[in-house]
């Protein structure tokens, strides 16, 4: 049986390119255009020609009939034969075939073969009796002739008979051949200049699309939009999976595959599924659930590093149920990490460059996984900076508070004892003593301030709570504190909503022009979130200065989020959420 699909399949491949089929068109129009105007203007050439002919046999009648003395003659019977002889006369001297002069009967007066005259004319004479002007062209015994018909009239008007006048128009085509030849030159020249025209548009047309196939160029913008639109995603920094649902779809709507996967390799030639589509929506036929083995497709791309392509003619494929599996390998910082797998089911499976298709889109798989990557680290490192400096601090405030605080206490109290001991009479040593015992105590004093702003110890003995109130007591403006959170938060998610708070307050201090702060924190199973709020002047910007950038760089070290809503002229909002499991 023939099998009709490919062979319309085969008919499609050898048609000619569009470019050409353009050219075909334009020509066949230009053709057609110039058979129409060049039938129209021999129609309307044959028209005039016929129209002068018939004009010519006309004037002649005409003048024929002027002449009164045919009509006396006609009337008279025409026993001296006259009329046969001046019409005779006329016919030699027009050229015409013929001059007929009959009576009202119908009876010949005058004809260039005698033996018809006074034999009636078997043409119709009603019209030319009824006092009309006839002209007729067409066949007669002598050829194409142009006849025209006037009635014959005596002096008081009365018809009496007509004349009849017949010009040879044999020579109608020849002029009309003349003619077209010259008409058919100029219409030559234009057809030339149309069809040098026309391949001009047809190359302009092909380097505007560059040599691409309506269909091929279809397929082109399809894929650089779908292209577009997972790059976006990639650019976004959404999370690797959606990149991957999303790149398995809009490869499968591309590539009109009926199943499409993303495989991730693991150890000892194991894979997973990362993403799949399927055109139907379902997940039932995965193009890598028979062929992922040593004779797969899945193995076959991790083994060379190479886009693959196996048809049916493969154990493994044709088990699968395709026609036609192509594979592209998807390569991170040189390692092939994966694989994304299409497959097809139907005739004319996987045409065109399939594997270069799929490979653009396994390049933005690894850009995809490559960013999340770099983000991870980037997080991680980040987040090492920050625990790092916090265990700095902690330590230069234990040091500070157990090794130089107490050391300056031992000190004083040596003093104030060397103080009580000065013997009576050495009032200006006591004085001196008394100023050195006071000074240690505001060295002291200072110290445990410092100490405060380093780490406080507050903080890691009674929470975050108890902390924000001592700022609270500490600001120079005025701070209402709101804490919702029950019992202990991790320590990294409470050094950072203090060191935020402490921060956006002392940004109020300096900046603000603020009569009143808010500070309110809420705490929940997952996330902590922190709002401070003032009533100042507004216009803080990321853009200025380093207090806030410092800020959003503690706060994304936990993977939290920090926004600023800051209106010149009604105040400032800093909006903090910070996720309590960080990892």
């Amino acid at each position: 049986m023939v099998d009709a699909g490919r062979i319309v399949s085969v008919m499609l491949k050898r048609s000619p390119r569009f470019s050409t089929q353009v050219l075909y068109l334009q020509l066949g129009v230009l053709v057609i255009v110039w058979a129409a105007g060049f039938a129209l203007m021999a129609v309307l050439l044959r028209n005039d020609l016929i129209a002068e002919y018939e004009r010519r046999g006309l004037a002649i009648a005409r003048t024929v009939a002027a002449d009164e003395r045919y009509a006396a003659a006609v009337v008279a019977g025409d026993p001296a034969h006259e009329v046969q002889a001046r019409a005779e006369l006329v016919r030699r001297q027009t050229g015409a075939l013929f001059v007929v002069v009959t009576d009202a009967r119908g009876i010949r007066f005058s004809h260039p073969d005698p033996a018809l005259l006074g034999k009636p004319v078997s043409a119709d004479q009603r019209q030319a009796l009824d006092g009309s002007d006839v002209t007729v062209f067409g066949p007669s015994a002598a050829g194409d002739s142009a006849r025209a018909k006037v009635p014959l009239r005596d002096p008081s008007g009365a018809i009496v008979g007509e004349v009849i006048v017949a010009i040879d128009a044999a020579e109608i085509s020849s002029r009309l051949l003349a003619l077209l030849r010259t008409a058919a030159a100029f219409l030559g020249i234009a057809l030339g200049i149309g069809a040098v025209g026309a391949l001009a548009l047809t190359r302009r047309l092909k380097r505007q699309t560059f040599g691409l196939e309506p269909a091929a160029l279809r397929l082109l913008l399809e894929q650089q939009a779908a292209l577009r639109r997972v790059a976006t995603l990639v650019a976004r920094g959404v999370s690797p999976n959606e990149v991957f649902d999303a790149v398995t779809a809009e490869g499968g709507s591309v590539l009109a595959a009926q199943s499409t996967s993303l495989l991730r390799y693991g150890v000892a030639g194991t894979a997973s599924v990362a993403a799949s589509w399927s055109e139907s929506g379902q997940s039932a036929q995965d193009p890598t659930r028979s062929t992922f083995g040593v004779e797969g497709i899945g193995a076959a791309v991790a083994r060379t590093g190479r886009a693959v392509r196996m048809d049916a003619g493969d154990g493994a494929v044709e088990r699968s149920g395709f026609r036609l599996v192509v594979g592209a390998p998807v390569l991170v910082e040189g390692a092939v990490w994966g694989a994304m797998i299409a497959g097809w089911t139907g005739e004319g499976a996987g045409s065109g460059d399939a594997e270069g298709r799929i490979t653009d889109f396994t390049e933005l798989v690894a850009t995809a996984i490559a960013n999340a990557n770099s983000r991870t680290e980037l997080a991680a490192s980040r987040s090492r900076v920050v625990a790092a400096a916090d265990e700095t601090r902690r330590r230069i405030e234990r040091d500070l508070h157990d090794g130089t605080q107490q050391r300056l206490v031992s000190l004083a109290l040596q003093l104030h004892a060397a103080q009580t001991s000065v013997p009576p009479g050495l009032e200006d040593l006591k004085t001196q003593l008394s100023q050195a015992t006071a000074g240690l105590a505001g060295a002291v004093e200072d110290l445990q301030e410092i100490s405060r702003g380093i780490h406080p110890a507050v903080l890691s003995k009674g929470g975050l709570g108890p902390a924000l109130r001592t700022l609270a007591r500490r600001s120079v403006v005025p701070v209402e504190i709101e804490v919702s959170a029950d019992g202990r938060l991790p320590e990294r998610v409470e050094v950072t909503a203090y060191y935020v708070v402490s921060e956006a307050l002392t940004n109020v201090a300096k900046h603000a022009r603020a009569s009143m702060a808010h500070v309110q924190v809420d705490a929940d199973d997952s996330h902590v979130r922190l709002c401070i709020r003032d009533d100042g002047v507004g216009g803080a910007d990321f853009a200025r200065g380093s207090g806030l950038i410092g800020l959003r760089d503690r706060v994304e070290a936990l993977s939290g989020t920090i926004e600023v809503v800051s209106t010149p002229g009604i105040g400032t909002s800093v909006l903090v959420t910070i996720p309590i499991d960080t990892g």
